[in-house]
């Protein structure tokens, strides 16, 4: 009786936290979560500090290849969550389709260079307990399966423990395919583009251009998805 009237009252609690959020508010308070994480290590103490550069190093394998998708967990807003099953289901909102902050699948493709950076009560434990799910079933590119792990003490507003999971992922190229078409319809019917065209310097020639770079990224990213693994010798005879 009791645990239905729990449950009760957390649904009507959701239901009134839900008829009181704003699109573009939340919006826009998800994407600046995601920042002050990603730079928690920067302005916070922990035993395990990282900073964005440290991040970058260790997620672009080689030049061009330096776009990343980020997932958050817990990615609800202005609601105070149980520290023992936000700890519990942290690994499961970032592998969440639910949770990416960029519209494809990271965890489907191969990828490149992956990070999980902790907030909050989080233990080491825990984040070896994340790293090892994560590590199951999905493909890592040949260099290795190595993550980068950061983990910092102070947590973030509202919430006792949060994750923040980093991906370079083959399946960028999707995501790209998708933009550059929706692109070449918009151009075909010139749709919007004299905005761009009162801006001083700017030349229709630009979105061509801009069109290019988008190609040459898909092929960047499609060609991860058959790379292969290379054995040479560290150190080879001279005669």
């Amino acid at each position: 009786m009791c645990e239905h009237l729990r449950t009760g009252c957390e649904s009507a609690e959701t239901s009134r936290y839900i008829a009181t959020c704003k699109p573009f508010q939340d919006m826009n308070s998800i994407i600046v979560s995601m920042l002050l994480h990603l730079t928690s290590g920067s302005r916070f103490p922990g035993p395990l500090n990282v900073d964005i550069s440290d991040i970058a190093t260790n997620m672009v394998p080689f030049p061009g290849l330096h776009f990343v998708s980020s997932s958050y967990a817990p990615i609800t807003l202005g609601r105070r969550n149980h520290e023992q099953s936000v700890r519990k289901d942290l690994c499961i909102g970032v592998l969440s389709r639910y949770n990416q902050l960029v519209g494809l699948d990271p965890w489907g493709g191969v990828l490149l260079g992956t990070a999980l950076v902790g907030r909050g009560s989080v233990s080491m434990a825990d984040m070896r307990s994340y790293v090892d799910r994560l590590g199951m079933r999905r493909r890592f590119a040949p260099w290795g399966t190595a993550m980068k792990v950061g983990l910092c003490s102070v947590p973030a507003a509202g919430h006792s423990a949060s994750l923040l999971a980093l991906a370079n992922s083959s399946n960028m190229a999707s995501l790209f395919s998708d933009v550059t078409s929706q692109f070449t319809k918009l151009f075909h019917r010139k749709a919007h583009t004299h905005h761009y065209l009162k801006v001083e310097g700017f030349d229709a020639r630009d979105f061509e251009d801009s069109k290019e770079c988008l190609l040459e990224s898909v092929s960047r990213y499609s060609g991860m998805d058959h790379i292969q693994k290379v054995s040479k010798p560290r150190m080879q005879a001279l005669v």
